[in-house]
């Protein structure tokens, strides 16, 4: 199983992606030490010696594609790193163990709508 993992920083009032204002601007997360950080404690193998992106490569997981609701994205790659962008419908035939979502925000969504497909991922976030 495999994710990209995106960090936003959002109101707490927000509990779905359509709760966000089109005005909305997003705040500094803080220091890139301290989110390293955050994520070392849930993923203590996460690879942090490129300066601009972060790697979680063990025997285990591999962060293999990205799911985006995007479907503009759908069919392409990142940048730097090449995981294919895949949409959430994707996942019910890859049947993923574990999601991590950036933001607790939509830990519940996102596990809502896993379950809706039919499947028992286990949802944590950062």
């Amino acid at each position: 199983m495999s994710w990209d993992i995106f960090a936003q920083d959002l109101p707490a009032s927000i509990t779905s992606l359509s709760d966000i204002p089109d005005n909305f601007v997003p705040q500094p997360l803080g220091k890139r030490v301290s989110l390293i950080a955050k994520i070392m404690e849930i993923v203590p193998q996460a690879d942090f010696a490129d300066p601009a992106w972060g790697k979680i490569r063990t025997p285990d997981c591999e962060i293999e594609y990205v799911v985006d609701i995007n479907p503009f994205r759908e069919g392409k790659y990142m940048a730097g790193t090449g995981q294919e962008i895949v949409s959430p419908a994707f996942l019910k035939r890859y049947k993923p163990d574990l999601a991590i979502a950036m933001n607790p925000i939509y830990q519940k969504e996102i596990k809502s709508d896993l379950e809706k497909m039919g499947l028992s991922t286990e949802v944590v976030s950062v």
